[in-house]
């Protein structure tokens, strides 16, 4: 049992990586910044540069997609896909 679980879970960060490489995301930074803020996400990181945000905002996108549930932030808001975001 303790197996299928701790499969499942290698097999759903899996997933959730293959997606983040394909999903689509603004290039400008204000935009990457505006859609972190969006998430009520730190806008920087120490030490993160603009690829790296970009990369941020790519997986928590790609969290949201694969798992198909609104994540709660800290201000316990639920949070889910913006209309925005084209996915393939």
């Amino acid at each position: 049992m303790a197996a299928k679980f701790k499969h499942d879970a290698m097999m759903k960060k899996f997933n959730i990586e293959m997606r983040a490489r394909t999903i689509a995301a603004p290039t400008n930074d204000k935009e990457v910044k505006e859609q972190l803020r969006n998430f009520e996400e730190p806008i920087c990181l120490f030490g993160e540069g603009p690829s790296e945000r970009r990369d941020r905002l790519k997986n928590i996108l790609a969290k949201l997609e694969v798992c198909l549930t609104p994540l709660p932030c800290a201000s316990g808001r639920i949070l889910s896909l913006p209309s925005t975001v084209a996915t393939r």
